[in-house]
């Protein structure tokens, strides 16, 4: 999505454009009509165009999804973060007691703590440092630069690390065989606190790859199912298209997953029954209308579409009849 965007920059000028190319897959989508007129004359293609709009009607079908998965999510997360600060202290004072006494297990989890103590301390006094004395990046600056690459390179390594290292803890306690017994304190702490830990980095992966990203590959794959859904059949009804085809003519591109037909020559293309007769992914356009009845790109209802066709075609055989 991202290289689609940098290309819809690239190709096209004007400050507009550039606004909303860059927000294809973004949270904010732009919410004001796309004036198609302006953008071609600044230099986009109808395609291009065709994709801005398409994204700006799929933010809107998509804003119940993320209203829910986010408040989902923010109540998860009021809950799991005093639970993992309570299981952090649970485990400090459990390890505490462990390295002071003599009884050992047979998993190395007294060595697991002592290495998740010093990379904890590392990020409480020494992170903000490093970011801006070794990577001479300074994050509080106004207004705020964006990172350099070895900021975020650095970042990353650091949470594919963490995000290692718990899956380390839950592996070595699951694996004892007498830690538990041995040693149930700091066994349960380290099982409780790692298995948060893990469900808090992937909850970061997730708001880093992006809720909306994520919403618009659940729609394109038929993953999400909506009340404003097409009728069944509405799907059978819209056409299937050959690359290079009359009825395709130019349009060389499927404007909800931004993929060019003849990438993958084996995938079905569907042409809508609306006015415009769109043409698009058939997976793509069936993942859709699971959640909206529309035409992705004119919004025509294209259940009107398949209701005018049925019509049209038991007239036909009461003719012949």
């Amino acid at each position: 999505m991202s290289l689609v965007n940098s290309d819809l920059q690239r190709e096209t000028s004007g400050s507009s454009l550039a606004r909303v190319g860059s927000r294809l897959g973004g949270f904010n989508a732009p919410q004001e009509p796309v004036n198609r007129e302006e953008l071609v004359r600044q230099g986009a293609s109808h395609q291009q165009v065709d994709a801005v709009e398409v994204q700006r009607h799929q933010n809107e079908l998509l804003q119940g999804y993320l209203r829910k998965w986010l408040m989902s999510m923010m109540c998860l997360l009021c809950i799991i973060l005093p639970l993992s600060l309570g299981f952090f202290i649970w485990l400090v004072l459990a390890w505490t007691s462990a390295r002071q006494g003599t009884t050992r297990c047979d998993s190395p989890l007294i060595e697991w703590t002592s290495v998740l103590y010093v990379v904890k301390m590392y990020y409480l006094f020494a992170h903000s440092l490093v970011i801006r004395r070794v990577c001479g990046y300074e994050p509080n600056q106004e207004p705020r630069p964006p990172p350099p690459r070895k900021v975020v390179i650095y970042n990353i390594l650091l949470s594919f690390f963490d995000f290692g290292w718990s899956i380390t803890g839950i592996f070595l306690a699951a694996s004892s065989n007498d830690c538990g017994e041995k040693l149930p304190s700091l066994y349960k702490a380290v099982l409780a606190f790692a298995c948060t830990s893990t469900f808090m980095i992937l909850f970061i992966l997730v708001n880093t790859i992006g809720i909306q990203a994520i919403a618009a590959y659940m729609l394109r794959n038929g993953l999400l199912t909506g009340q404003q859904a097409a009728e069944s059949g509405t799907y059978e009804q819209q056409k299937v298209v050959q690359i290079g085809s009359a009825e395709l003519g130019d349009v060389a591109q499927c404007a909800i997953c931004l993929d060019d037909f003849d990438a993958d020559p084996s995938k079905e293309i569907r042409q809508t029954n609306c006015s415009g007769k769109h043409a698009f992914h058939a997976t793509c356009l069936k993942g859709w209308l699971k959640v909206g009845r529309t035409c992705p790109l004119c919004r025509q209802d294209l259940t009107e579409g398949a209701a005018s066709q049925d019509t049209a075609t038991i007239g036909r055989v009461g003719d012949v009849v």
